[in-house]
């Protein structure tokens, strides 16, 4: 890889090719992040290590991909967001230093770039306020959001300053969790809006003052009816709300409140089936049906349709049969056929459309045989059917199998192994190898030399893996075995299949690898028990199911597999409802912990080890708080130790993880839709708030410092994010920023970042270097640059960090030489001084002896010998003594030293 992410084309011929290098090197310009079509050219936001992030316009050559203005002019970049066509114009919104964010168009030309109107005269905004948003045509008008701090307004605009005006005001200011958007539905905009009297509910406006009204109070009172998914029909809306009678279910509204009504009560009574979070990329309106995905215990995550009635409403396909989701997703309607993903349990995550019936749902083609998934993605419609993505390979389709062909190699000529999966077991390191084809495709092993890096038998992806002893479990695929269970101790003849756990070619898939004591721990299917608990002791005859959970139902829902006292633990659900289980790896150990009464879908964290317990948290039933548990191991010894509340904002819980003897919790803000930070002992005096907007992630060091990553909006700033690394103890006075980047966040999900010792290791873009390695020992003057391969700006975009021996072990791409595995010695320089070939120890002192009254020079030689394993910078040298006077000091001594060498 020698360009990053950047822009690319793909011709009918199959001849595939890079329009544009944006950002010069393996940096990416990320032109992925907004993007709009408008006749025959593609507008996108895009950075080119420059100007920041700035609106580029691209004919699909490189002399006519061109930055149309430089808005913001510096680093910073104007961001250009919510890029909105209208027939030849674009609307964006954009961030300048003059006037701060506000509303730009642009005709294609630079001198066509310009503001529409400074709504908000100004570089910067009240601080308790958001920039404009929710950009939304209607007929040849665009309407959208303003918030300046003293509540939300709505706005329309035929392009003109004069035509920007003011539709609609009093709404209360903005939240990530009523977000300013609309959907348009017919000849209106529905949009959710909340007030003391009515909490949240849905609106709509036909674009007049008086036309801008509250369109039902669907949850009565002051309390919110909780609206989400929303998604236009052909003259209405549909969207999900909630109400203490029927649950969290599906609505649809014409804008009057006679029109607006439950379609159907699809787990009937009080309880709710299980909703996406958002609809993005599972909600298709097709052959005039809308498309959907949600979940039910029985079912898992389904296909659903709806004609907006509720006989028409019912799950269309049961793609993987029992409780298991077929993980859908890319919903792409073309015609009267919507295209779709889904992993039905036999072939993976794969390539499906429908018609919305149910024998119009099936399977175009396995693009990767067998249980391995093809991962089908970016779809992009034409006239005939859809381009995909699939591996780094541009795929097209018509529907049917057959008309299911690679049109082009998305990357080529790289030459790059593309390593991922990296992990450390009986002194060697096992990685797979994605990059190469043929053969070369597969596992790998190195002992941390050229030679002793080599291919192991077997070729294709493997699932997921664990270390075991001396040795590499994982899953494989084999066209006589199907996905199972395999074992290598580092050599050809010591790598094989462990166990067909599902005999002949039908596959178990084992996953969910743990282990606790003696035993390595996983999940496989099989027939007629289903997906199971099963454990291994490294042999084929110690490979078997533990127990079958519930007899007589296909397979057993099992979640958060959790190592602790030698035994492992898991949740379950079933017709008792959520329950805590734990296992020995054999029938007799394995029992129910404890029986909760709780939906099984309730909110609920993983769990969690810290103290010699089991941590794990609840949402109470109003979400008014978060009850922190923990258990020894006995029903009686599982109980609450304190509830979190937050000053009256409804939380609902995240993560858990355990360092030393705290617990470290995430939380969501129902309010903001941000995530908290909270330490806890267990105990109520010893619980904390730490910080406010974090991401999920965190990573511990062996010293207990956790580290995690902020991210806010900069508000009332010309910046609307800022990404920051932090650091805490547990305590409030301990948790405090390293550094902060707001011109381009660095990435922090967990194949980025690494804890090696009292070390965190992790990528950051500081755009002097590029996207490159840090490492920071929890201060800010110990959070510095640990790698730059490129030497340049270009970054080399480090990732799948992993620690073997007294080195970190990842991927980077370079020019010379693509995406390929690297290492860095992670011991801590050690110096050695001698004088006069004898060996000084710390604090010795060297004697210059009686220095001439005629100042002549007086020599004196050491040698400094790093003899660790990472580089040595030498600092300035320090002269003192008992006798006052004037001296110089001739160094000739190099500025650093390489591990093992020396300097004079």
């Amino acid at each position: 890889l020698t360009h990053g992410t950047e822009l690319w084309k793909c011709d009918a011929s199959g001849k595939t090719q890079l329009v544009k290098d944006i950002w010069s090197g393996a940096s990416s310009a990320g032109v992925l992040s907004w993007r709009a079509v408008i006749g025959s050219n593609l507008y996108i936001g895009a950075d080119d290590g420059v100007h920041g992030v700035e609106l580029w316009r691209s004919d699909g050559t490189d002399e006519g991909t061109i930055m149309l203005r430089d808005i913001m002019e510096g680093y910073d970049g104007s961001n250009p967001e919510y890029l909105t066509p209208a027939r030849s114009i674009l609307y964006f919104r954009a961030t300048d230093a003059l006037h701060g964010t506000e509303l730009w168009k642009t005709d294609g030309t630079p001198e066509g770039t310009v503001m529409v109107k400074d709504i908000y005269p100004g570089p910067s905004r009240p601080a308790d306020s958001y920039p404009l948003d929710g950009l939304t045509m209607l007929g040849g008008t665009l309407y959208f959001m303003v918030d300046v701090g003293k509540g939300r307004e709505l706005w329309k605009s035929d392009g003109s300053e004069a035509g920007t005006v003011l539709v609609f005001t009093g709404f209360r200011p903005s939240s990530p969790l009523y977000p300013a958007f609309g959907i348009a539905a017919g000849n209106q905009i529905f949009f959710i809006n909340e007030d003391a009297a009515h909490g949240a509910e849905l609106w709509r406006t036909d674009g007049t003052s008086a036309g801008t009204r509250m369109v039902r109070d669907i949850r009565p009172g002051p309390d919110s009816s909780g609206l989400k998914l929303l998604m236009a029909g052909a003259d209405h809306l549909f969207f999900v709300a909630y109400t203490e009678t029927d649950g969290m279910e599906l609505w649809r509204s014409d804008g009057t409140a006679a029109g607006t009504y439950m379609v159907k009560d699809i787990a009937p009574g009080p309880s709710s089936p299980e909703w996406p979070w958002d609809f993005y990329g599972q909600v298709c309106r097709v052959g005039g049906k809308m498309c959907f995905s949600v979940k039910m215990p029985e079912n898992g995550s389904e296909l659903w349709v709806t004609d907006g009635t509720a006989a028409g409403t019912f799950l269309l396909r049961d793609i993987r049969p029992g409780a298991e989701s077929s993980m859908l997703g890319g919903f792409k309607a073309v015609g009267d056929w919507m295209f779709f993903t889904a992993d039905d349990g036999a072939h993976g995550s794969e390539l499906w459309k429908t018609d919305g019936t149910a024998a119009g749902t099936a399977l175009v083609r396995d693009l990767v045989p067998g249980i391995e998934s093809g991962w089908p993605n970016q779809f992009t419609a034409f006239s005939r059917g859809i381009y995909f993505q699939s591996w780094g390979e541009i795929w097209k389709t018509d529907g049917t199998g057959a008309g299911t062909v690679r049109v082009a190699r998305a990357m080529e000529g790289t030459g790059s192994s593309r390593p991922l999966h990296l992990k450390s077991a009986g002194g060697l390191l096992y990685f797979e190898t994605t990059g190469f084809s043929g053969d070369s495709l597969g596992l790998w092993r190195s002992d941390g030399t050229t030679s002793g890096t080599v291919k192991l038998p077997g070729s294709g992806i493997i699932g997921e893996s664990a270390a075991f002893g001396n040795s590499l479990i994982y899953c494989h695929y084999s066209e006589s075995a199907g996905h199972e269970l395999w074992k290598s101790g580092g050599t050809a003849a010591g790598t094989a299949l462990l166990k067909d756990i599902s005999p002949g070619s039908d596959s178990s898939s084992p996953w969910n690898f743990i282990t606790a004591g003696s035993l390595l721990f996983f999940t496989a299917e099989t027939a007629p028990a289903g997906r199971e608990l099963w454990r291994t002791d490294g042999t084929a005859a110690g490979t078997r199911m533990v127990a079958d959970l519930y007899p007589g139902n296909p397979g057993t829902p099992l979640e958060s597999l959790t190592s602790f006292g030698g035994s492992v633990y898991f949740f379950t659900f079933f017709s008792a409802g959520l329950e805590l289980w734990k296992s020995d790896g054999t029938a007799g150990g394995t029992m129910v912990v404890k029986t909760f009464t709780r939906h099984p879908f309730a909110s609920r964290t993983r769990l969690a080890v810290s103290k010699n317990r089991l941590w794990f948290a609840f949402g109470t039933d109003s979400d008014a708080g978060v009850e922190l548990w923990a258990s020894d191991g006995t029903a009686e010894g599982t109980a609450v130790q304190t509830v979190i509340e937050s000053e009256g904002q409804p939380i609902r819980p995240l993560g858990i993880q355990g360092v030393g003897d705290l617990v470290f919790l995430t939380a969501q803000f129902f309010s903001t839709l941000t995530t908290g930070l909270w330490s806890s002992d267990g105990t109520s005096g010893g619980t904390h708030f730490l910080e406010h907007g974090i991401q999920e992630e965190l990573v511990a060091t062996e010293g207990n410092l956790v580290f995690f990553r902020s991210v806010s909006p900069n508000k009332g700033q010309l910046r609307p994010y800022q990404s920051s690394l932090w650091r805490t103890d547990g305590s409030p006075s301990g948790t405090r920023k390293l550094h902060e980047d707001t011109i381009s966040p660095f990435e922090t999900r967990d194949s980025r970042w690494q804890a090696v010792g009292n070390m965190l290791y992790f990528a950051r873009n500081d755009r002097e270097h590029g996207d490159e390695l840090w490492k920071s020992d929890g201060t800010v003057a110990g959070t510095v640059l640990a790698a730059d391969p490129t030497g340049d700006s270009g970054g080399s975009v480090p990732d799948h960090l992993a620690v073997h021996g007294d080195h970190l072990y990842f991927s980077a791409a370079t020019e010379a030489y693509g995406i390929e595995l690297w290492r860095l010695s992670t011991r801590v320089p050690e110096i050695t001084v001698m004088e006069n070939g004898e060996l000084l120890e710390p604090g010795a002192v060297s004697d210059f002896g009686e220095i001439p009254a005629d100042g002549g020079p007086v020599r004196r030689g050491w040698v400094i010998r790093n003899a660790g394993g990472a580089d040595l910078n030498l600092g300035g040298l320090v002269l003192s003594g008992p006798q006052a006077g004037e001296f110089s000091v001739v160094v000739q001594p190099a500025l650093s030293l390489a591990a093992g060498a020396s300097t004079r």
